[in-house]
């Protein structure tokens, strides 16, 4: 079935109704929006303590460059925020008639994950790399590998995160034997980013490394995998946990949360190094067993891609809620990934349901109980979140098994 193009028209217009609203409403609450810690950053010229990568002082000064007053700063960030909502849109439409798929429900899958998130889409930073990946993966599927090589270390010059797909991008390559690709893309993502890193190294080298200390200090945030399940023990009185705000976060602190913080990330490491392995196994396998097919080898790129990022997010010492949005551009890829329409609803279900979690647990934490922390409510509505989110990979995870062991019947490509 050829995939049906369908208008971008409703979702932009129905965002920019939804953008006018929270805007509104910030007005004429008062509430001090995040924005306004941007704003501030930029104060007396480029900040030396700021916690992100360079290229992300492009983002916070533009708006800037607009406005001055809290007001308008907060406006033109979130027109720039919309500016990045529509590109995105437009490339998953791109992507889903790449894939032959239905453009309609996968710009619905998009714009309804944005909408749900539509105070951290507009009020963080977080929907700039995450755009700047779908096109570094765009420009891959499409093959312009160069051009997906540099947008992808663009993206981690933004926000660190993307640096996890780079072996994802190489793995393909390499297990086709594309040595000369292979090289030319890492020289191009490391040039890259040597380019926009090294100025701000040589003229402030405190500034240009301050994101990396800052993050390696920061301690084991409560909206984490592991603080979600530490707190029941805690709970039960089998150890100690309280609540401390630091590093601009509400964070669990006491001997366990404190040692867990120190070994989570090199846990994660090692569950990313095995996911690389293990999908260069599969990449090479389905060669082996004559299931190289355009299908498959777009679906376990899609599926790895959403592997390497849940990792990422379940592995961290911090989850928060933003990130959600790093994944909401790789919707385009769940009709790749899943082999019939009833396991793709419920993937979308679950994944609605992850937002629709972090949304209780935002309002649960941050309003109703005023920050205090460590709470039996706010702390279940985390570890639900948490859970859908591992629930979710679990069955991308089941899905790829099956396209790559031919267990299951021809994919059905209907929404």
């Amino acid at each position: 079935m050829k995939a049906t193009q369908y208008s971008q028209t409703p979702f932009i217009v129905l965002f920019l109704i939804a953008a006018a609203a929270f805007l509104a409403a910030v007005a004429v609450t008062g509430v001090k929006s995040e924005t306004e810690n941007y704003m501030e950053f930029f104060a007396d010229g480029l900040p030396s303590t700021m916690e992100y990568p360079p290229l992300a002082a492009v983002f916070f000064g533009l708006p800037k460059l607009i406005s001055s007053t809290p007001g308008g700063y907060e406006t033109a960030f979130a027109a720039e925020a919309f500016i990045f909502f529509v590109i995105g849109l437009v490339y998953t439409a791109k992507l889903a008639k790449k894939f032959n798929q239905s453009q309609h429900a996968a710009m619905t899958l998009y714009a309804v994950g944005m909408l749900l998130m539509l105070e951290f889409v507009l009020d963080r930073y977080d929907i700039f790399p995450a755009v700047l990946t779908l096109l570094a993966i765009y420009c891959y599927v499409t093959k312009r590998y160069a051009l997906a090589w540099i947008v992808l270390s663009l993206a981690t010059m933004t926000k660190l995160y993307p640096a996890i797909l780079m072996p994802i991008f190489l793995i393909p390559m390499l297990t086709g034997r594309d040595w000369k690709g292979a090289a030319k893309g890492t020289a191009l993502y490391f040039g890259v980013a040597l380019a926009i890193f090294l100025p701000l190294l040589i003229t402030d080298p405190d500034a240009a490394t301050f994101f990396i200390s800052y993050h390696s200090g920061r301690p084991l945030q409560i909206e984490s995998f592991a603080a979600s399940l530490i707190y029941p023990f805690s709970l039960a009185g089998a150890t100690e946990a309280e609540w401390v705000f630091t590093y601009g976060s509400d964070n669990m602190a006491g001997p366990i949360p404190d040692a867990a913080a120190g070994v989570v990330l090199p846990i994660m490491a090692a569950m990313l190094l095995l996911l690389y392995a293990f999908t260069a196994h599969l990449f090479l396998k389905i060669r082996k067993n004559g299931r190289n097919t355009e299908d498959n080898r777009r679906a376990l790129f899609g599926a790895t891609l959403f592997l390497a990022m849940v990792i990422f997010m379940l592995g961290s010492k911090v989850f928060s809620g933003q990130y959600l949005i790093w994944i909401i551009p790789l919707a385009a890829f769940l009709p790749a990934v899943f082999p019939d329409i009833r396991r793709r609803r419920i993937a979308a279900i679950l994944l609605a349901a992850t937002i629709v979690l972090l949304q209780a647990d935002f309002a649960v934490n941050a309003f109703f109980l005023n920050g205090e922390g460590l709470t039996v409510p706010g702390m279940s509505l985390i570890l639900a979140k948490n859970l859908a989110l591992l629930a979710t990979a679990v069955m991308v995870i089941l899905a790829i098994r099956e396209r790559i062991t031919g267990r299951n019947a021809a994919p059905d490509r209907n929404l």
